[in-house]
């Protein structure tokens, strides 16, 4: 078998699933808004903003600076969570809002150690904020990457009032960063050159091995099969992330419900 019959299979399997999954969380969030009213739909109108914002203002100070090659990073997690923040808010889905929230939950988490250790002994535990110290790295862009501090606790602010994420939006998280996983792997490149000619490290959604400064103690497990077939390669970074990712998604979709107010704002519908 070609690796591209084995990806199809699985994709195949993977698209039956999510279907079936889908029917059962669509008929769960019915339920739930078939009794109540959104709170606060102006806070989610201005979330909605400013993710659009954020995404404009991404492609418009990088593309000068990486060229054309830089709208495939858009495949980055982190970026597809705020297009489905954008489209949560705006449509005010609690579920989309949740999932957002999931596929970004351990990055955020560890690039906030990552700036907290960089403050008080100038190091990257993590990896995932250490671009920041990279010389090539321009301040305009570390701009652009401050919704890594920004981003939950807006959507705790939009979920406010409204009864918190779902559980299943857990499940919509792994779903949504396999996909883009595997896109990632066909369609964008490991390095590509800036206009300027230098070789940039691009390695998308760790579509080709874990990020290379994700290191050290514990973490070099996870680098175990980054030499291994790309189908062998695909199927221990999404387990990996699975195990790794859960407590963290855990912990937010716990803190939206911590994060509701005393006295429930949400209401019935009056017939």
């Amino acid at each position: 078998l070609t690796a591209g019959s084995l990806v199809a299979f699985v994709a195949t399997l993977y698209a039956t699933w999510w279907h079936f999954a889908d029917l059962h969380s669509a008929e769960l969030e019915r339920r739930y808004w078939a009794e109540h009213d959104w709170q606060n739909p102006s806070v989610a109108g201005a979330a909605a903003v400013v993710c659009a914002v954020q995404l404009v203002a991404t492609v418009a100070v990088r593309v000068p600076i990486r060229g054309w090659w830089m709208l495939c990073e858009l495949l980055w997690g982190c970026n597809v969570a705020i297009v489905m923040a954008l489209a949560g808010c705006w449509t005010h889905n609690r579920r989309m809002i949740g999932a957002s929230m999931c596929v970004v939950a351990l990055p955020h988490l560890t690039w906030w150690i990552d700036v907290f250790f960089w403050y008080y002994n100038n190091t990257f535990p993590m990896g995932s904020a250490a671009y920041m110290s990279w010389p090539d790295t321009p301040r305009s862009e570390i701009y652009t990457t401050l919704h890594h501090a920004w981003f939950t606790p807006l959507m705790l602010a939009v979920l406010y009032g409204n009864g918190g994420a779902p559980w299943y939006c857990i499940v919509d998280a792994v779903r949504t960063t396999a996909v883009i996983g595997a896109l990632a792997y066909f369609i964008t490149p490991v390095y590509y050159r800036k206009p300027d000619g230098e070789l940039y490290y691009a390695n998308v959604n760790m579509a080709f091995h874990f990020w290379k400064d994700v290191k050290g103690g514990p973490l070099d497990i996870l680098h175990i099969a980054d030499a291994q077939h790309p189908l062998i390669y695909h199927l221990w970074l999404n387990f990996a992330g699975v195990v790794v990712n859960s407590p963290a998604q855990l912990a937010w979709i716990a803190m939206t419900y911590v994060c509701q107010p005393s006295t429930p704002l949400l209401k019935r519908h009056s017939y």
